[in-house]
């Protein structure tokens, strides 16, 4: 009987059910949530989903936390990326639901140069059924996300895979 709990137990872990804690939402090769909050950060106007796609940009879209053991020791990493795509058609984008004040003072400290959003309603956060952080979403320049998994898991080629992939995407007539 303790072996048949033991496994129902590593069951239930490994095969979670719909809306547990570990579960994302997967818009892979769909049109993903639009993404709205209270404040921008390091841009003069707010930035839409839409619009990059009408403009044919890619969007890495990062959900972080200041606070995370997680999410800052990524941001070099996220700087790097930002620093060599952006000027050709990449918009790096940071979502958190940390209020604006905090936030800003954290991009400063940081010296992050790419948009953040501060989103303490979670709008964004829960039209993504975000529960990890951090996580990061690559939308096409058809509008519809190519990857999606945790931060950490996208290396240089995972990269250059997902970005070429986002570049080739065509849009659906």
């Amino acid at each position: 009987m303790k072996r048949l709990c033991v496994l129902i137990f590593g069951l239930a872990f490994l095969f979670p059910a719909s809306g547990s804690l570990w579960a994302q939402a997967d818009f892979l090769y769909q049109k993903p949530p639009e993404i709205q909050g209270k404040a921008w950060l390091n841009t003069k106007k707010s930035l839409t989903l839409k619009k990059l796609k009408r403009k044919k940009k890619v969007v890495i879209l990062e959900f972080m936390i200041t606070t995370c053991p997680h999410c800052v020791p990524l941001v070099p990493r996220m700087k790097e990326i930002y620093e060599k795509y952006s000027k050709k058609d990449v918009v790096l984008i940071a979502v958190t639901h940390e209020n604006a004040k905090k936030v800003a003072k954290w991009v400063k400290e940081k010296g992050i140069p790419y948009p953040v959003l501060s989103d303490p309603d979670t709008k964004t956060a829960g039209a993504y059924s975000n529960t990890i952080a951090p996580y990061i979403y690559i939308i096409g320049k058809n509008g519809l996300v190519c990857w999606q998994n945790a931060a950490q898991a996208l290396n240089d080629d995972e990269l250059d895979i997902a970005l070429a992939a986002a570049r080739a995407t065509k849009e659906k007539k």
